[in-house]
């Protein structure tokens, strides 16, 4: 009994020591838009359309007064031209962000660990069909749920990579412009950076003044004190 109890933490502990050929690079992409429209006024429809075409589909989108987000997925070969379709409809692209990840170790350490215990199943169901005792049938028994649960966690893993990296996420908000607008953003951004400019302007000066004061000191000395005696 203790031998197989032994035998049975080998066989389920048996993690993923082995590798499988390493397969191309799996990445997951996904990209983030903030553009400005003439207007929003059939934009979502029009959206639909092009991403419907291109194998894609919309899976959130919100819309108020003044803008629209949608959140859609497109096959992760045709991100790129997803992205044109959207700024080709932008009067202005105010952020634009492409981010990727690369999950190709995580997935092969799970094809590994995969293999490992679906060959540690099968040795387990040889021993059950072997287990002349009804405690070494449940000793074994209770090391199959185990490894059929390890089973199916990284197996659902596996899948989430394959989808994951199989379809892009994009995640786009448009704003309409409008003439006269009045945009507090981007005056306070404006503001600042005067603001910015003008201290470094008299800082810079302050610097020259203090560095050039031997040469403008006396002169300024000297003039006081003559108005001083008239």
């Amino acid at each position: 009994m203790k031998t197989l109890r032994i035998l049975l933490g080998l066989l389920v502990l048996g993690a993923a020591c082995a590798r499988t050929s390493e397969p191309a690079r799996l990445l997951v992409r996904g990209a983030t838009l903030q553009v400005m429209v003439a207007s929003l006024d059939g934009l979502e429809s029009n959206l639909a359309q092009r991403i419907a075409a291109l194998d894609g589909f919309i899976t959130r989108s919100e819309r108020t007064d003044s803008s629209f987000t949608m959140v859609f997925r497109v096959p992760a070969s045709k991100l790129d031209t997803a992205l044109a379709a959207i700024e080709s409809l932008a009067s202005s692209v105010d952020a634009r962000e492409v981010h990727g990840e690369d999950v190709t170790e995580e997935y092969v350490d799970l094809e590994a660990q995969l293999a490992n215990l679906t060959a540690s199943r099968a040795r387990l169901l040889g021993l059950l069909d072997k287990a002349q005792k009804v405690d070494d049938a449940l000793e074994v028994n209770k090391g199959l749920t185990e490894v059929q649960g390890q089973l199916e966690r990284i197996a659902g893993k596996k899948k989430f990579l394959e989808q994951s990296s199989a379809l892009s996420t994009v995640t786009a908000t448009f704003s309409a412009q409008h003439r006269g607008d009045w945009r507090p953003l981007l005056v306070a951004q404006g503001s600042a950076r005067a603001l910015l400019a003008c201290l470094q302007f008299l800082g810079s000066a302050a610097i020259v003044a203090v560095v050039f004061s031997p040469l403008w000191a006396p002169v300024v000395w000297w003039f006081r004190r003559r108005r001083a005696r008239a």
